[in-house]
């Protein structure tokens, strides 16, 4: 078996639960998979392969409060990761659910590195500093797959970058790490990790294309704001 499909819960039975259904609906949207939950607690559950434990890395359930409170879960999620033993894998948090075949998305990894989907939010303060384009935005890591063997010395990077700019969350310094890479990546269409809109912001439209009498109210509502990159 190649393929992997890595859960963390830590700290409470709910989050165990929640991975446990997530990981129902892509068991039966993959097949020959591993499924494997890293958790803190005494959970059982016969959807996974594979239970490993591990230490709370998010005591209280907080992981954004501040920097101490996100900085060790985050850590160890990128180290557990890298030291996969499965040649193609999918990283999920646990609030999500499939609802189509994911095979052909670990296929890609046949050409890609990653396989990643963009955040809705984009960028955040942490993301702003390091100097990228806001038109190279953030990638959604609570759902992204990745070939072990092309992407040891990313994480290697990916994990230094982590500690030299402090932030309570992964994806900014996955997204300076990525933008000073090499290696071949393949981006999701949105549907493919659909999210609620309260997740949506600061998504000005930026590139107006199309024609016809339909199409010229929203040219009417946009080109009063129109703002710079």
């Amino acid at each position: 078996m190649k393929k992997c499909i890595h859960y963390i819960s830590c700290d409470t039975i709910k989050y165990c639960k929640e991975a446990e259904a997530s990981a129902i609906s892509f068991r039966n949207s993959s097949t020959n998979v591993h499924i494997k939950l890293y958790t803190d607690c005494a959970f059982k559950s016969s959807v996974f392969d594979e239970i490993v434990k591990v230490e709370n890395y998010i005591p209280n359930g907080k992981t954004s409060k501040d920097w101490t409170e996100g900085k060790l879960y985050f850590q160890e999620k990128i180290r557990l990761l890298s030291e996969s033993s499965f040649e193609k894998n999918l990283y999920l948090d646990g609030d999500t659910k499939s609802l189509v075949n994911v095979d052909p998305i670990f296929d890609m990894l046949n050409k890609f590195s990653f396989v990643l989907a963009h955040d809705s939010c984009r960028t955040n303060k942490w993301s702003d500093q390091l100097g990228i384009p806001i038109c190279y935005p953030e990638f959604n890591l609570g759902l992204f797959f990745y070939d072990r063997d092309t992407t040891k010395e990313f994480f290697n990077e990916w994990a230094k970058n982590f500690e030299l700019y402090p932030q309570p969350h992964d994806q900014a310094s996955f997204r300076l790490t990525m933008w000073n890479c090499n290696l071949r990546y393949a981006t999701l269409p949105p549907e493919y990790n659909h999210r609620p809109k309260v997740f949506h912001h600061n998504q000005q439209t930026a590139i107006l294309h199309g024609r016809g009498d339909g199409f010229l109210p929203e040219i009417k509502q946009y080109e009063n704001n129109i703002f710079l990159i």
